[in-house]
């Protein structure tokens, strides 16, 4: 992915593009459920509001799972939405944590028959004391893995949203060294 002219050159950067049976504005509701960035985000095992700037733009922490022996990580990202006549971006860029540099940025454009393009880019210099390999494996799947599961939540019911919500927060989950 060539970088752009404002982009440190030590990032990893990914990025990916999908078309997903699903209108503007209810992934739109999904990249802005600030608190479930667990079923959206690769590696992420937490999130939550720090501060809300209003119903679409807020302060999160973000805690990252890193495979032992490395130590989890933490970022809290400014998330902000900005809309256009044909397009949404939500941006999320590193305010702190234990991160160097960090920002994801999605875009959508609306398409006929309720369907959206949705565009990320993924940006991230993570400071962390693993293989480079390793990250690069992580990082190479992790806009496919975000677009799927912002395809699977985009098209679900609101009901079904909420079951999953309920039954993730209360199954017990598996961590591979």
């Amino acid at each position: 992915t060539p970088a752009l002219a404002d982009d440190p050159p030590e990032l990893f950067r990914r990025t990916g593009e999908r078309i997903i049976a699903a209108p503007v504005r209810r992934i739109l509701d999904v990249l802005t459920d600030f608190d479930n960035y667990t079923g959206c985000v690769p590696l992420v095992s937490a999130s939550h509001v720090v501060r809300r700037y209003g119903p679409r733009s807020a302060d999160v922490y973000t805690l990252l799972d890193m495979p032992w022996p490395v130590p989890n990580r933490w970022v809290i990202f400014h998330v902000t939405t900005a809309e256009t006549r044909n397009r949404v971006r939500v941006s999320l860029r590193k305010l702190s944590g234990d991160v160097n540099s960090g920002q994801i940025d999605w875009s959508q454009e609306p398409l006929s028959g309720g369907r959206t393009r949705v565009r990320i880019r993924l940006l991230l210099d993570p400071n962390l004391p693993v293989p480079d390999s390793w990250l690069k494996g992580v990082l190479d799947s992790a806009p496919i893995d975000m677009l799927q599961s912002i395809a699977d939540r985009s098209t679900q019911t609101r009901s079904a949203q909420l079951h999953a919500a309920t039954a993730g927060a209360s199954a017990p989950t598996a961590s591979t060294p």
